[in-house]
Formats: C-alpha cells, structure tokens, sequence
C-alpha cells in the first residue's frame, strides 16, 4: 500500500529475498520496495513476510518511502527525540522517528513513550499510512 500510495516503482528484476517466492501475491511489492531500499531484509538475506512488524519498523520503512518520494526533509537531529524511553529505539530507526514525529506524521502514547518494540497495529499502519498521504 505504501509504495502504491507514493507512487514509487523500481525496473522488474529477480527477487533478492530468500524467502520471497516469485509466485507469492506480494512479491511483485516486496522486490520493489527491496530495489528501492525501502525494506532492507535480515542479516541472513530474507525477508520474513509472515513476520509481525514492530513500530520501529514501520516508521523506519515509512520514512525511507517518504524520502524516496521527496516528501519529507531528510535533515534531522535525531538528539532531540523526546519519547520517554528513547533510549529503546535502535540506531537504524531513530532518524526516521525523529523525522516523523517532528513531521507530525506518528506520534507516541498518552504516557510519553513511543514503545519502539511493540507491534504495530493494522489502526496504527492505517494512520501512518493516511498521515503519509496528507504530506
């Protein structure tokens, strides 16, 4: 959906994941979004398409769709976090959830944490993807 969204398409190729099946429904997507960078895999070279997806993830694949669309600035200072336990958020994530808090696009809970290791929701997924769409 949010490669759909943005627009963002990368030249057919073969499959870089290991465990992406060519006939797989969502390979097509999986392969782009690996061409274009937007996912990056595990260590070992897959993917992990059944995998549930932490929250962290999700805002560091959002935020590299968004600046493959040049829709948000790519310049932040990722020392001005101010979710409580930002000392969670691995150091892979912590510039896209600098740049899409400031960009109003996620945000935290009401206790001041961002819970970067918790899973997403399909309601939290739909509202970035929605904030994504309004940039």
């Amino acid at each position: 959906m949010l490669l759909s969204a943005l627009e963002l398409k990368a030249e057919r190729g073969t499959g870089s994941f290991k465990d992406v099946n060519l006939d797989a429904w969502y390979s097509s997507v999986v392969i782009t979004a690996g061409k274009l960078g937007v996912v990056q895999g595990h260590a070992d070279g897959t993917f992990g398409p059944n995998d549930k997806l932490s929250r962290e993830e999700m805002a560091a694949i959002s935020y590299r769709a968004l600046k493959l669309a040049e829709k948000v600035n790519g310049q932040t200072d990722v020392n001005v976090i101010s979710f409580k336990d930002k000392d969670l958020i691995s150091l892979y994530a912590s510039e896209g959830i600098t740049a899409l808090a400031q960009a109003g696009i996620i945000n935290g809970f009401e206790d001041g944490n961002f819970r970067p290791q918790a899973y997403t929701t399909r309601a939290e997924a739909a509202y970035i993807i929605l904030n994504l769409l309004q940039q």
